[in-house]
């Protein structure tokens, strides 16, 4: 990982492009009081940064889903929501595609 991480360093340090996202960021990183980063530096805040977002996250969902198993309940109000949500974003979906295609039948026969 760190060798993969240091080519992309150097690739976005040649091209002078450091690009966006958290590597855009700590190239770019110097002022006042913060020196420009080693590649060192930039590989160990990356790579604490996947593996502690990632730890998070695992850890997160496997609370919730714990929760949601102990709480009937919650579970199938959190159901109910997620298929009102989905029947919306279809209705709307839908609503925007045929009016598209109420735009197109117009313009195409009646103009």
């Amino acid at each position: 990982m760190n060798e993969t991480i240091r080519r992309l360093i150097h690739k976005r340090r040649e091209s002078n492009d450091y690009g966006g996202g958290l590597l855009g960021v700590l190239l770019r990183a110097k002022g006042d009081r913060i020196k420009k980063l080693t590649d060192s530096q930039i590989i160990d805040n990356l790579i604490g940064v996947i593996f502690a977002a990632h730890d998070t996250t695992a850890s997160v969902l496997t609370w919730v889903l714990k929760y949601l198993h102990d709480n009937v309940n919650l579970l199938e109000a959190v159901t109910v929501i997620y298929l009102i949500i989905c029947s919306l974003i279809f209705f709307v979906e839908f609503f925007s595609c045929s009016r598209f295609l109420l735009y197109f039948f117009v313009n195409f026969f009646f103009v």
